[in-house]
């Protein structure tokens, strides 16, 4: 990421979290020290700290982590990036005829169904944890988008307002 971003002179720093650190008890330190980097122009990169993480203490995902992140943060919106276009009907890898979902008001049982498990050997839970994680965001509001990362432009699109993907509605309980 540090490589990457240098290209347009931005620094990044990696931030390494365990879900501790979004304790009602570490909430706030960890939200003030996202806000201290981002106004030093410092972009955080983050990513579970697996050598201190136990069992009570995994975030397991980065899904739910980035849920997790925009929940801590008060974020209108997550964007979660995959291979595919979106979240469809059935996997579209195994029925071919699957229909993409381009908006989900309410995550049900039919919803989590369709996200099934993890089919590639390089996720750690595929579909269903990025549905697990707009459910988490939408509780308090955050619409979540799953959209392919190999689509061109993809997050340009999104800014412009564009339908990509799947947009799931934020709701507040």
């Amino acid at each position: 990421w540090s490589e990457l971003f240098s290209l347009f002179e931005v620094q990044v720093g990696q931030v390494l979290v365990t879900k501790d650190h979004f304790s009602r008890r570490k909430a706030k330190h960890t939200r003030d020290m996202l806000s201290a980097l981002l106004e030093h122009g410092i972009i955080p990169v983050m990513n579970e700290n697996d050598a201190v993480a136990t069992q009570e203490t995994r975030v397991g995902d980065n899904d739910n982590l980035a849920a997790l992140v925009a929940r801590l943060i008060r974020a209108d919106t997550i964007v979660l990036l995959t291979d595919q276009e979106g979240l469809f009907t059935a996997d579209p890898r195994v029925v071919p005829h699957a229909k993409l979902i381009p908006v989900i008001q309410c995550i049900n049982n039919e919803i989590s169904t369709a996200a099934g498990g993890s089919t590639t050997p390089y996720g750690t839970g595929g579909m269903i944890t990025k549905v697990e994680a707009a459910h988490s965001a939408a509780q308090k509001g955050i619409q979540t988008i799953i959209a392919s990362a190999t689509r061109h432009n993809v997050l340009i699109d999104l800014v412009e307002g564009k339908q990509v993907g799947t947009l799931f509605i934020g709701r507040q309980s």
